[in-house]
């Protein structure tokens, strides 16, 4: 996808996940893992076939409406964006940005609006005593966990949590946290009945 005679980063698929329904991702490194949770995140358009989430093909709607269908969905990288020197309680809360307004966005960054809900996030993943730390002091594990607790707070769906940096015991943590979550959230629901 860059570069125009790249091979193709994923071969042709039909895949449907039904609500309540897990599905795990593996493959060797450049197979296409990254590549198809954004795709499923709409994060990036396939280049042939078509994707739908919940009957829509988001690259069909408009720009306000893919934002928006956009905000319900989360994919929480391998290495979350988190800002280096943003305490730790407001990278978790930034997981609801997409559902706030301009102003409740920025008020936020400078006054977390629901700590409890930020620290019962961390806690299940053993890390409610960082709470105030700042990220840059964190491990890359801890980092990794931090953003896993960012999409328990979101008002999303989860396509993808990956974990394949962590190590083995952190790993198996957060899959079975990531597991009992999506449990109580609905999942996201791709049809397509063409190749990605």
């Amino acid at each position: 996808m860059a570069r125009k005679a790249a091979p193709a980063a994923l071969q042709p698929l039909t895949l449907s996940i039904a609500h309540g329904e897990q599905l795990a991702v593996i493959g060797p490194s450049g197979a296409g893992k990254t590549t198809l949770l954004q795709v499923l995140a709409c994060a990036m358009p396939p280049v042939q076939g078509r994707l739908q989430v919940d009957g829509q093909e988001p690259w069909a709607l408009s720009r306000r409406e893919l934002q928006r269908l956009r905000g319900r969905l989360f994919l929480a990288p391998q290495v979350p964006p988190l800002p280096p020197r943003q305490r730790v309680v407001t990278s978790v809360l930034a997981g609801r940005l997409p559902a706030l307004g301009l102003w409740a966005s920025l008020r936020s960054l400078f006054y977390p609006s629901d700590i409890p809900a930020a620290h019962a996030a961390l806690e299940r993943f053993g890390l409610e005593d960082k709470l105030f730390e700042r990220v840059d002091r964190l491990s890359g594990g801890e980092r990794q966990r931090v953003g896993l607790a960012r999409a328990l707070v979101a008002p999303a769906r989860r396509p993808g949590a990956p974990s394949g940096g962590a190590r083995p015991p952190v790993a198996v943590q957060a899959s079975r946290r990531t597991t009992r979550c999506a449990q109580i959230r609905p999942a996201l629901r791709p049809a397509d009945s063409r190749p990605l």
